[in-house]
């Protein structure tokens, strides 16, 4: 039975298979009835208690290095009792200001929706030992769907920052000079295969179609060169990162190595090659890139592979009941540590996100290692090995970029793009905002 938790809280992955029937997989049709357990017992065995109203106890199954991480992440943070509604209530329509608990730097004090959000300084809030307090009055976000029209907000100066925008990034670029800010996510997208397809089960079938992609004319042509053309699953900014162009030789864009793997599948120039289907979302860059790679495949190798574009809702319904032969996909960093790009993506097939099937003894022997493995040197190299092995197996997806964020910030804004991380997602320096403010 693979591990259901990110964590090693005992009671966890029992409690989380409880009601799995013979497929060891809940939410199925062989689930157990809820009357053949007891819920509340396997409940009180989880090892998560509260000692006091200011403590709790962890009990962990083993020792978990990144434990500690991933109890500074969200999900963890504390919500009042009072505040969380319960089992007969409904969440509010709006946010009342009033209602809420704040521990961050800033606290709201008024929100529009679909307009505005506006925010003071936490007076509960204490900065770190060497951290500073915030230097604004006020701090206020304003929501503007159209970077077109948050760009021309930023150009009469109503607005400090604002995202670029992509549509015409080349001339924003061009524009703002030193005010024009890049940063390349923890993020990857690349084109995922069914490996319980008979076609795409096949290595050198997959490693055709990874070396048929141009990926730097992929992201050129298609993302008007938003992103960071990769051959690596691991994005560099990462533990155990490393630089995108690492495997190059194995799966970068070759036209004559592409055909000659197509040929040693029996598929010489592409003869008696079953058409394929891709599935993707409506949206103009998914859709743009998916035309991109149809005519790759057509041209490089003489083979026809059909578009299938959906809503995002059809999209992941279909991903999760492993219905698709190729999939435009990836994955975005929960936290930052090279496990997250691991488990439940390419450990066990079937179970997570692993809908394409990746089936590798090697990286499952690795994960249990070095799972719990305390020597951090080692456990960071057995992942950047099982990250060799994802890519130079094309063991279910081959990726094409890392995907980046494009920000504008005013010159006499400070805080924002000093302390910009790869971690930083819709504004700049958003990990750090206590340090905004405008420089003298």
């Amino acid at each position: 039975m693979p591990p259901a938790c990110i964590t090693a809280v005992a009671g966890c992955d029992d409690y989380y298979y409880a009601l799995a029937g013979p497929d060891e997989t809940p939410g199925t049709e062989d689930d157990l009835d809820a009357s053949t357990i007891d819920a509340a017992v396997m409940e009180a065995a989880i090892g998560a208690k509260a000692l006091d109203d200011t403590t709790i106890e962890f009990t962990l199954t083993d020792a978990q290095p990144t434990f500690q991480m991933i109890l500074s992440l969200w999900l963890t943070f504390p919500s009042p009792v009072h505040l969380l509604p319960n089992s007969s209530d409904e969440w509010p329509d709006g946010l009342d200001a009033s209602a809420l608990a704040f521990n961050g730097p800033y606290q709201m004090i008024e929100y529009k929706p679909q307009d505005f959000l506006k925010m003071r300084p936490n007076p509960n809030w204490s900065p770190a030992e060497g951290g500073v307090e915030p230097t604004l009055d006020t701090l206020t976000i304003d929501f503007i769907d159209d970077n077109s029209v948050s760009n021309n907000a930023y150009r009469n100066d109503e607005l400090d920052s604002a995202m670029a925008d992509r549509a015409v990034l080349q001339a924003v670029v061009s524009e703002f000079g030193d005010e024009y800010l890049k940063l390349v996510q923890p993020a990857t997208r690349g084109l995922e295969m069914q490996l319980t397809d008979p076609t795409l089960a096949k290595l050198e079938v997959r490693l055709a179609l990874a070396q048929a992609i141009d990926r730097d004319q992929l992201v050129a042509v298609a993302t008007n060169g938003a992103h960071e053309p990769t051959t690596s699953w691991f994005p560099e900014a990462i533990v155990g990162g490393v630089p995108p162009d690492t495997f190059q030789d194995t799966v970068g864009f070759d036209q004559d190595s592409a055909k000659e793997h197509l040929a040693n599948a029996g598929y010489p120039n592409g003869e008696g090659f079953p058409e394929l289907s891709l599935l993707v979302r409506t949206d103009p860059e998914p859709q743009a890139i998916a035309e991109f790679l149809k005519n790759s495949f057509e041209t490089v190798l003489g083979i026809t592979v059909n578009i299938d574009p959906v809503d995002g809702q059809t999209r992941a319904a279909r991903f999760s009941a492993q219905d698709f032969q190729l999939f435009h996909g990836g994955w975005i960093q929960d936290y930052p540590d090279p496990e997250n790009w691991v488990l439940g993506l390419f450990d066990v097939p079937g179970v997570g996100t692993n809908k394409y099937n990746c089936d590798n003894q090697e990286i499952q022997d690795l994960v249990d290692e070095n799972r719990f493995n305390q020597d951090e040197e080692a456990r960071i190299a057995a992942y950047r090995q099982i990250n060799e092995i994802i890519v130079t197996e094309v063991c279910g997806i081959t990726p094409y970029y890392h995907e980046a964020q494009h920000y504008l910030i005013k010159p006499d804004v400070a805080g924002m793009k000093e302390n910009s991380t790869a971690l930083d997602a819709m504004i700049a320096g958003d990990w750090n905002a206590e340090a905004w403010g405008f420089s003298q």
